[in-house]
C-alpha cells in the first residue's frame, strides 16, 4: 500500500509543479493508456503460453515412435535432453482397446539420468501406446507424452512423442515468477542506489543546512535499506508460494494416498531444484534479516563489513536466480550460460530496480525535502545516468548472447512460444530504452546541446527541468514491470534448442554421393531414422584395371549444432554383399542432428580412401517448414552481442566525457 501510494504521489508530482490540473489529468490518463495497451499485450503472451511448460524433451526412443517389430521388445527406451528425477516418474502401457497391460515398471540408472527405462511385460501381437510422465531434475517442470509401437501388425501412425502440461492452473507459476523476478530487482536496485548513487555525507557550507541535509540523506539511505529488506521478505514469502505450486504438481503425478510431507521431503532432499530453493531460501533470509538490521540499529557510514557481507548476498541472490532457470539445462556450455544469465538478470535488476526505488523512494523524498532545503542535492545524477546505461549495454548485450545459447534459429525465434515471448520483451525494452534517452535529456542539458550541434537540423535543447522526470519514470517502471512479467513466463517456458529448428526438410537425403581418387562412393540408410539403420555402400572403380576392395570401414562422428562435443563411435565394418555393394546395420544414430560419416575403402597395393559426408539424421516426427530460415545462428549472435557491447561501452565513455560537469536545473 505504501509503494502504490509514493507511486502515485510521483505521478501527481509533475502536475502540480505545472500549475495545471489539466495537465495533471492528461499525464495520468497517458501512463495509463499505456499500462493497459502493454498489459493486454502480456495477457495474450500469458494466454499463449500455457501449453510450454515442459521442458524435459524426448530426443530419441527405442523403439521408436510408430515402430512395427516383428517379435515383443522386453524393454522401452527414452533419451531425454535433460536428467530425470527417478522417484516422480509416472507410466502406463494400454493396448488397442484402451485397456492398460499391467507389469510395465520405470526404473533410471543412476549414471544415466537422462534415460528412462521402461521394462515391459510379455505382449502379444497388436498396436501399444506408453504414456509417460516425467520431472526434470534441473527446473523442477514436469512433461509428458506417448510412444506408439506395433508386434507383428501394421505399424501406427508416428506422432511427436512429447506433449506439454497443459493445465490451466499453471498461470500462477508464470505470476509468481513474475513477482519473484520484481522482487529481486527491487532488492538489487535499491542496493544499487544507496551505494552508488545516493550523494555521500559530507560537511556543508552552512553548518545549521548541513546537519538538515545530513539527517534527511542518513533518512533516505535508511527508506532504500527498508525498500531492499521489504523486497528480499517480499521474495522470501513467493519463494515459499512456489514450493506450495511445485508441491501441488508432485501431488497430482503421485499415486493415490500420497502423504504431503512425504512428497514434499523427496522434493526438497531428492530433487535439484529442491537443494536450489532451499540455498535460495536461506540467502534470502539472511539477506532480509540482514537489510533490517542495517536499516534500524546499523551506523551504515561506521558499518562498511556489514554492508559488505550483506550487499553481497544479493549478488548470490542473482546467481542462485540465473541458476533455476534454463541455463543449467544448456549443457553444450553451461558455465557461459550461467554467468551470461547472471549478468543479464542482474544488469535488468539495476536498470529496473533502480528505476523502482527512485520513483517510491528517492523522487517523494526530494519533493519534501526541497520545501525546507532547495539546496539539498541527494542524488548524483551523473553516476544514476551512466550505471543506467551501463546496465542497459549489459543487457542488450547478454541478451543477444541468450538469443545464441537458447534460441536454435529465426524460425526458433518466430515460431515458438519462448521465442514469441522473447520478441515481447525485446519490444518493450526498447520503449523502455528510448524513455530512459528521453530521461536523460531532461537530466542532462549538456548532453541535448551537444546532439542538437551535431544533428544541425533537430531543436534538441529543450527548457525541460527535473520536475518534469517523474512522467517518463513512471512509464520505464510500469514497463520495467511488464518486462519482469515476460522474463518470469520465459523461465517457465521450453526454450527453442532442438535440431528440428535448424534442419530442413530438404537436408535430409535418402542417398549421398561423392568422388575419391577414382572411386564414385554412394551411401544410403534406410530407414534413415534414430536407432537401426541398414547402411548400404556402393563404390565403383573408373580405373582399368580396378585394384580390389579389401574392407570399407564407417566412422560415425556427431555434430550436432555446432555447439556439442564431437562423439566419435566405434568403426563399423561393412560386409560385401556384391563385387561393388558392402552394407553394415546397427544403431549408429544415437542423436537427431548432423553426422559426419567417413567411409574408408582399403585396397589392395593403394593407399586408403576416404570419402567424407556430411549426414542429417532427421528427429521423430514431422519436420516443420521452413518460414524465415533455419540457419543455426550461434555464432553470428555471440558476435553481434560482442560487437554491441564494445560500441555500447565506448558510446558510454563519450557521454560521461559531455555529462562532465553538467547541471541539472
Amino acid at each position: 500500500m505504501h509503494l502504490c501510494h509514493t507511486f502515485s504521489d510521483t505521478l501527481s508530482f509533475c502536475s502540480r509543479n505545472r500549475g495545471n490540473r489539466e495537465f495533471g489529468n492528461r499525464v495520468r490518463r497517458s501512463v495509463l493508456l499505456r499500462a493497459i495497451f502493454l498489459s493486454v499485450i502480456l495477457i495474450f503472451a500469458l494466454t499463449s503460453s500455457r501449453s510450454a511448460y515442459a521442458h524435459a524433451t524426448v530426443i530419441r526412443s527405442e523403439p521408436v515412435d510408430g515402430a512395427l517389430l516383428a517379435t515383443a521388445p522386453p524393454e522401452a527406451q527414452l533419451w531425454f535432453d535433460e536428467p530425470l528425477v527417478d522417484r516422480f516418474i509416472t507410466v502406463r502401457l494400454v493396448d488397442a482397446q484402451n485397456q492398460i497391460i499391467g507389469g510395465a515398471a520405470p526404473s533410471i540408472n543412476p549414471a544415466e539420468t537422462d534415460v528412462l527405462h521402461v521394462t515391459l511385460p510379455p505382449l502379444a501381437e497388436g498396436s501399444y501406446t506408453l504414456f509417460w510422465k516425467v520431472l526434470s531434475d534441473v527446473d523442477g517442470h514436469f512433461s509428458q507424452g506417448f510412444l506408439l509401437f506395433s508386434v507383428g501388425q501394421t505399424a501406427a501412425t508416428a506422432t511427436n512423442s512429447t506433449v506439454a502440461v497443459t493445465e490451466p492452473g499453471q498461470i500462477i507459476e508464470g505470476a509468481l515468477r513474475w513477482l519473484n523476478f520484481v522482487l529481486i530487482a527491487g532488492v538489487v536496485g535499491a542496493l544499487a542506489l544507496a551505494q552508488f548513487v545516493l550523494t555521500p555525507l559530507a560537511p556543508q557550507a552552512a553548518a545549521v543546512e548541513a546537519a538538515s541535509a545530513s539527517d534527511r540523506q542518513r533518512r533516505l539511505r535508511r527508506q532504500l535499506l527498508q525498500l531492499a529488506a521489504g523486497c528480499a521478505s517480499g521474495a522470501l514469502v513467493v519463494g515459499v508460494g512456489l514450493l506450495a505450486w511445485q508441491l501441488v504438481l508432485v501431488q497430482d503425478a503421485a499415486p493415490a494416498g500420497a502423504n504431503w510431507l512425504a512428497q514434499g521431503r523427496l522434493v526438497l532432499t531428492q530433487t535439484l531444484w529442491g537443494a536450489i530453493w532451499l540455498v535460495r531460501e536461506g540467502v534470502l533470509l539472511i539477506l532480509a534479516g540482514g537489510l533490517w538490521f542495517l536499516a534500524t540499529y546499523a551506523h551504515e557510514a561506521n558499518a562498511p563489513w556489514a554492508r559488505l557481507a550483506i550487499f553481497g548476498r544479493a549478488i548470490d541472490l542473482v546467481i542462485i536466480q540465473a541458476i533455476s532457470g534454463h541455463a543449467l539445462g544448456s549443457t553444450s556450455n553451461w558455465f557461459l550460460a550461467i554467468s551470461n544469465a547472471t549478468l543479464h538478470l542482474l544488469a535488468a535488476s539495476v536498470w529496473i530496480g533502480g528505476l523502482l526505488a527512485l520513483a517510491v523512494i528517492v523522487l517523494p523524498a526530494v519533493r519534501r525535502g526541497r520545501r525546507s532545503n532547495p539546496t539539498w542535492q541527494p542524488i548524483r545524477w551523473r553516476r544514476f545516468s551512466l550505471l543506467a546505461a551501463t546496465s542497459v549495454a549489459l543487457l542488450v548485450a547478454s541478451g543477444l548472447l541468450n538469443i545464441s545459447l537458447q534460441v536454435a534459429s529465426p524460425d526458433a525465434l518466430l515460431t515458438s512460444t519462448y521465442g514469441r515471448l522473447l520478441l515481447v520483451k525485446i519490444g518493450l525494452v526498447v520503449v523502455v530504452g528510448l524513455c530512459g534517452l528521453g530521461n536523460a535529456w531532461m537530466l542532462h542539458p549538456r548532453l541535448a546541446a551537444f546532439l542538437s550541434r551535431r544533428s544541425g537540423w533537430l531543436n534538441l535543447r529543450l527548457p525541460v527541468t527535473l520536475h518534469k522526470a517523474p512522467r517518463l519514470i513512471a512509464i520505464e517502471v510500469i514497463l520495467g514491470i511488464l518486462i519482469f512479467g515476460v522474463t518470469g513466463l520465459l523461465t517457465a517456458t521450453a526454450p527453442p534448442r532442438g535440431v528440428e529448428y535448424t534442419i530442413t526438410p530438404d537436408d535430409v537425403k535418402a542417398t549421398l554421393g561423392e568422388r575419391v581418387d577414382d572411386l564414385i562412393v554412394t551411401l544410403t540408410a534406410k530407414p534413415n531414422r534414430l536407432g537401426d539403420n541398414l547402411f548400404t555402400i556402393r563404390a565403383v572403380s573408373t580405373a582399368q584395371p580396378a585394384p580390389p576392395i579389401l574392407r570399407v570401414l564407417l566412422n560415425f562422428t556427431y555434430i550436432g549444432s555446432g555447439r556439442e562435443a564431437q562423439e566419435p563411435l566405434p568403426t563399423a565394418i561393412a560386409e560385401a554383399v556384391d563385387s561393388d555393394l558392402y552394407q553394415v546395420s546397427g544403431n549408429y544414430f544415437s542423436r537427431a542432428g548432423v553426422w559426419q560419416i567417413e567411409v574408408v575403402l582399403r585396397r589392395n597395393g593403394v593407399a586408403d580412401s576416404t570419402a567424407h559426408f556430411r549426414w542429417v539424421a532427421p528427429p521423430m516426427g514431422k519436420l516443420p517448414p521452413v518460414v524465415l530460415s533455419k540457419y543455426p545462428w550461434a555464432t553470428l549472435m555471440t558476435a553481434i552481442a560482442g560487437i554491441v557491447l564494445l560500441v555500447s561501452l565506448v558510446l558510454i565513455g563519450v557521454g560521461s566525457r559531455l555529462l562532465a560537469g553538467a547541471a541539472i536545473t
